[in-house]
């Protein structure tokens, strides 16, 4: 069974999530460097700045949770508790198979044919639901 279509979009909301993830790492970074409480509270030219990334950091967050939300509606259709781990350790948390293995203690040979049969499974469960009214 071809997998294709749910394995992009959920390889398109984990790249996303990456790079939501390194501009808020960015941003964080930008916020320690410049800006000490004194600023924060006096406000002026770094406060200012402080308060903007404060808010663009709260805007990423709320973008990088959709693509996170995409994902758990996906891991919510699936039944098996190791699936469901593969795809959040995968997809959410970017990790590689390398990592995986070394946190769940199997082969990686062993974690990708849970994952081809997550894929498969949210496919098919997808494929039967119910369209919502346009």
């Amino acid at each position: 069974m071809e997998t294709t279509g749910i394995k992009t979009q959920m390889q398109f909301d984990a790249k996303m999530i990456a790079r939501y993830r390194e501009r808020i790492a960015q941003l964080q970074h930008g916020i320690g460097a410049h800006a000490s409480t004194h600023e924060l509270v006096q406000g002026g030219r770094h406060g200012d700045r402080v308060a903007d990334a404060a808010c663009n950091i709260l805007q990423l967050e709320a973008h990088m949770q959709r693509h996170i939300n995409n994902i758990g509606c996906h891991m919510a259709l699936l039944d098996v508790p190791l699936q469901r781990e593969i795809i959040r350790l995968r997809y959410i948390e970017g990790m590689d198979w390398e990592a995986i293995s070394a946190k769940l203690q199997y082969s990686k040979a062993h974690l990708y044919r849970p994952h081809r049969q997550a894929m498969i499974a949210i496919d098919a469960k997808l494929a039967t639901s119910p369209k919502p009214l346009a």
